[in-house]
Order: C-alpha cells, then structure tokens, then sequence
C-alpha cells in the first residue's frame, strides 16, 4: 500500500500547471489583479499568490515551484508545497491556470 500511496506523490510532484494565456493580469509590488475573460471575473491575488502566478507563467510543476519559493520564504518544503497545490486547485476552478 505504502508503494501505491509513493506512486501518486511522484504522479502529483509531476503534473504540470500554466497560467491561462487568455487572462489579463495586472501586478504590483505586493499583489496581483487576474481577469478571467471567459467568466467576467476579476481576482487579487497577495504577494505570496503573485509570486506562484509569475512562476507559471511558463509550464512548471509544483515541485519546481515549491523549491523557488523556499529561496525566498522560510518555511518547511511541505507547507510550501501544499500551499502551492491548494492554490493552484483554486486558480483550476475558476479557469485561471491548466493542468498541463
């Protein structure tokens, strides 16, 4: 079971996630502004969220990403990690990022 359970990490760490192209987006120092087109919806994201969107901004996978922004935060790789998972989920739902 232990080995299943092993496999869907690996499967998950490489899933690959891009922002979707056809939104607009406007950033500043401390957050960003994120308008879905197709859904006429308008999204701020904080600094934190920010940082993720730039880092997909091209094709990255959560791994990639997490390890980017343990350079900046000082947080354990774990959290860092399922932050990023969380958050991208969201941008999934509202057709702000792909899976690839």
């Amino acid at each position: 079971m232990s080995t299943i359970h092993s496999m869907k990490i690996e499967e998950i760490q490489m899933d690959k996630y891009i922002v979707n192209k056809e939104c607009s987006f406007s950033a500043s120092d401390e957050y960003v502004i994120v308008f879905n087109k197709a859904k006429e919806n308008v999204f701020m994201l904080d600094k934190t969220g920010k940082e993720v969107w730039q880092l997909f901004q091209t094709e990255s996978t959560v791994e990639a990403a997490a390890k980017a922004l343990m350079k900046i935060y000082s947080a354990e790789y774990e959290v860092i990690y399922n932050d990023i998972l969380n958050l991208l989920e969201s941008l999934v739902q509202e057709g702000l990022c792909y899976k690839v």
